[in-house]
């Protein structure tokens, strides 16, 4: 969950139950705890994060996942200090569209067309950095030969709250700094030209 989200969250769930429990001292006691426990996962989400966040900074993702998974992703791409530049609409309600759109910077698009060819299209006009992506594009990273993150309904790590949102960071910046990517986009060796010298 966004790490603003979560918070908010948080913070609504103390201010109903301080309400309901009246204006009491274990009210008060409540809110005080709760604000200490925020501030606590905060500070350890700063130190978790650190290792990643230089890295991350800057970097456009194009996002081809769909349904809720594509605006809570903008959400974490914020926190993260990236920028979604592209995000396809398939499997996304109406209301996943505008919320989509809302969290989108001016110049995000959001596409409708969401075959391979049109995907390819868009990474190279806008210089994408990676891919996140469901079962349904994943090769066509692999075509561009740009850094992607593999994300589906089976992945094997959540992406919820605090810890979550380290895992993302981490998954992020393995698929970005992977060193296959400066292997793959070096000439095959049976294509490089051979001189004989005599």
């Amino acid at each position: 969950m966004h790490q603003k989200s979560y918070l908010f969250y948080l913070k609504l769930l103390v201010h109903l139950l301080s309400l309901s429990l009246g204006d009491s001292v274990l009210a008060h006691e409540l809110q005080e705890r709760t604000e200490n426990l925020i501030a606590q996962e905060n500070s350890a989400l700063d130190i978790a994060l650190a290792p990643y966040l230089a890295d991350l900074k800057g970097k456009r993702i194009l996002l081809s996942t769909g349904g809720v998974k594509s605006w809570s992703l903008i959400l974490a791409a914020q926190d993260l200090g990236m920028e979604v530049i592209a995000v396809t609409d398939g499997k996304t309600t109406e209301e996943e569209k505008a919320k989509i759109q809302q969290y989108l910077s001016a110049d995000g698009m959001l596409l409708a067309d969401t075959t391979p060819q049109a995907i390819l299209k868009v990474l190279n006009q806008t210089k994408a950095d990676i891919l996140i992506t469901g079962a349904g594009n994943k090769y066509t990273a692999l075509k561009t030969r740009i850094p992607f993150l593999y994300i589906n309904h089976e992945r094997h790590h959540a992406y919820a709250g605090y810890a979550g949102l380290v895992v993302l960071a981490s998954e992020l910046h393995e698929a970005l700094y992977s060193p296959i990517w400066e292997q793959i986009s070096k000439t095959a060796p049976w294509d490089e030209k051979i001189s004989y010298q005599l």
